[in-house]
């Protein structure tokens, strides 16, 4: 029995590679890769030539795996339930589809699910998600015909999206050292480069290693929250809330443009960094400035990413106080709890300092713990 196993490979990581040595283990002779030229619900701005050849790069030493360039012969759009006949065809009837849960529980939202169950059975991992869904999903389909195997192996919950923006900060997390080295070789995944490069010049190591944090942080938190926030925005956002930090904090000479109450205060980076993300990086976004604006403060009302950023520039990895490791395990658990046990934080360490609290503290604090 051989094992068919697509995805657009936008980069190949380590659960991608886990996921095909455990198909073979739990008992196919040979997994067909099957990477996507032209899928249906996603765009691949990186070349089918480089996530081929990062495939090969990744799998090479792995017995029993062939990489088919299917989807790549024509400029067509691709749906499983097409290409799993050819496939069919070339290796023989004896197939399997394999799939993560997440896939399953979204199985209704694919073109003509029906078609695909009557082809093959259905090979399943579960990348953390709810059990309770992917039985339900499992249920609904087997009345339907599906022949469907769980398997045991948990791959770790991570999508190439999240690793891709990661990448495009400098973190090369569960990626291969080789297909590590080909991105850099052939100049991959540098879409925020310029911002990065002029970010570096503008404010001090530690503030940059910082910025680079709460991205990522960032990202994170949208990814296991399924915030389903524009990675594109909070990427930026991260990346740019601190970037009045430096130079421009101390040699702009006109702060017009800011509050007059916070100039010379600790809060005032965050105005003029909405400004210089504006001016400088030019950003348009209003909810990213709004998100660099108020990261420091936050105010009544916030966005979601507005919240995101607020949580992860206290949040992010590199900072090591150990005040931050209840924060951060509580944020974990959920979203808006957390986001309110950082603004119950904040207030309590400002109360502690004795110093006076801008406004926008004030209500951010009342509007969402009640009078203080």
């Amino acid at each position: 029995m051989k094992g068919i196993f697509g995805g657009a490979f936008n980069p190949p990581h380590n659960e991608h590679i886990a996921m095909i040595k455990e198909s073979l283990k739990a008992g196919l002779e040979e997994i067909i890769v099957v990477p996507s030229s032209n899928p249906p619900h996603k765009k691949c701005y990186t070349s089918f030539e480089h996530r081929r050849n990062m495939l090969c790069i990744a799998l090479l030493g792995i017995k029993n795996v062939i990489i088919d360039d299917l989807e790549n012969r024509d400029d067509e759009v691709h749906y499983s339930f097409e290409t799993i006949p050819k496939l069919k065809k070339i290796y023989g009837d004896d197939v399997v589809f394999i799939m993560g849960g997440d896939s399953l529980i979204d199985f209704h939202k694919w073109k003509n699910p029906e078609l695909i169950i009557k082809e093959c059975p259905l090979w399943v991992f579960n990348r953390g998600n709810d059990r309770a869904k992917l039985n339900e999903a499992k249920s609904f389909w087997e009345a339907k015909g599906a022949k469907i195997k769980i398997l045991e192996y948990e791959p770790t919950a991570i999508s190439s999206t999240f690793i891709r923006y990661n990448i495009m900060l400098g973190f090369f997390d569960n990626i291969d050292p080789k297909v590590q080295k080909y991105i850099l070789d052939e100049g991959l995944y540098l879409d925020y480069q310029p911002y990065i490069a002029k970010l570096s010049k503008i404010i001090n190591e530690h503030r940059f290693y910082h910025s680079l944090g709460c991205a990522k942080y960032a990202l994170y938190l949208n990814e296991k929250h399924k915030l389903n926030l524009d990675n594109d925005k909070v990427l930026l956002a991260g990346l740019l809330h601190d970037c009045a930090k430096g130079w421009y904090e101390n040699n702009l000479k006109d702060k017009s443009m800011i509050p007059q109450d916070c100039i010379s205060t600790p809060v005032e980076h965050q105005f003029l960094g909405a400004y210089i993300a504006n001016k400088e990086f030019n950003v348009i976004d209003e909810d990213i400035l709004n998100a660099i604006r108020y990261h420091t403060t936050g105010r009544a009302g916030m966005s979601t990413l507005e919240k995101l950023i607020y949580s992860a520039d206290l949040l992010e990895t590199g900072r090591e106080e150990e005040f931050i490791v209840p924060l951060r395990e509580e944020m974990d658990k959920d979203f808006d709890d957390g986001f309110k046990n950082i603004i119950k934080h904040q207030w309590e360490y400002l109360k502690s300092i004795k110093k006076d609290i801008y406004p926008l503290t004030i209500e951010a604090t009342k509007y969402y713990l009640g009078e203080v």
